[in-house]
């Protein structure tokens, strides 16, 4: 019996849409009578219809952009598994770079106003006195602000790179790669969505990583095709990894550092 894709009512041939290329797992996918009636995707608009900001030019900038801000942040399963897997790095780039700009500026705005009434991590353990000159640090910080303006852009869409670089390169290690290189490209670049969670007082940072996370490891599972088991492990990798060679490192140097002191002690 033919299934249908829940999000357009389009045909399903082995667990994808063949009208806006959604992966839709079994338990989805529904019969004739509970699809969606929509119109079919004409091949001018197939490769952007799963996408509002890559359909920008129909429905309006801003409207594009929030409305793939709040399909992104609050149903990235569904967003993503209607995201188109091709079409070029150029739509995905502008929008990790506009979006992910606005987070990191936020960012840096509460970190100003935080050291300009004296509510940074010393201060509010009592130690306000044993801090440099504040006035001068609020200077450079107002300083490095607006240097900071510049080459956000620049920085955050190199780092969008490296990120689906590395996150490619565990899905190949753990044969989860069941699309090519843009693809994860343009899971990464719609998961800085999760970067306006900086708007949140003190713990911004904390919600934008760790929502950001859960982001990305949605939009693997739902644009590869893959187990949930495997996202998880392709996005924690190189976090483990980090930690385990951390803690060798700090290891390691304390063990040189007691050696140097145990040897100075003796020739003392």
């Amino acid at each position: 019996m033919e299934k249908f894709c829940p999000y357009c009512g389009g045909r399903i041939a082995e667990n994808r849409c063949t009208n806006c290329g959604a992966s839709v797992s079994p338990e989805d996918q529904v019969d004739k009578e509970a699809a969606p009636n929509f119109e079919p995707f004409s091949a001018k608009n197939s490769s952007t219809g799963g996408c509002p900001w890559e359909n920008y030019k129909t429905i309006g900038f801003f409207p594009a952009i929030i409305e793939n801000i709040k399909q992104v942040l609050f149903s990235s399963s569904s967003f993503f598994s209607r995201m188109p897997r091709s079409g070029g790095f150029g739509m995905p780039l502008f929008y990790a770079v506009i979006v992910g700009s606005i987070g990191a500026i936020v960012a840096q705005i509460w970190a100003l106003l935080a050291k300009a009434l004296s509510i940074t991590p010393l201060a509010m353990l009592g130690m306000a006195d044993q801090l440099s000159n504040t006035g001068g640090e609020l200077t450079a910080g107002i300083a490095g602000f607006f240097i900071y303006l510049v080459f956000a852009p620049i920085a955050i869409a190199a780092a969008s790179f490296l990120q689906a670089g590395l996150y490619h390169l565990m899905l190949i290690i753990l044969g989860g790669a069941e699309e090519n290189f843009e693809t994860t490209y343009r899971v990464v670049a719609y998961s800085m969505s999760s970067s306006l969670a900086n708007v949140i007082p003190i713990i911004g940072s904390i919600v934008s990583s760790i929502w950001g996370m859960v982001i990305i490891i949605n939009g693997l599972r739902e644009a590869h095709g893959i187990q949930n088991k495997t996202a998880v492990m392709a996005v924690l990798l190189p976090l483990i990894v980090c930690c385990v060679c951390g803690v060798a490192f700090a290891i390691l140097f304390g063990g040189a550092l007691l050696s140097l002191i145990g040897a100075a002690s003796f020739g003392g």
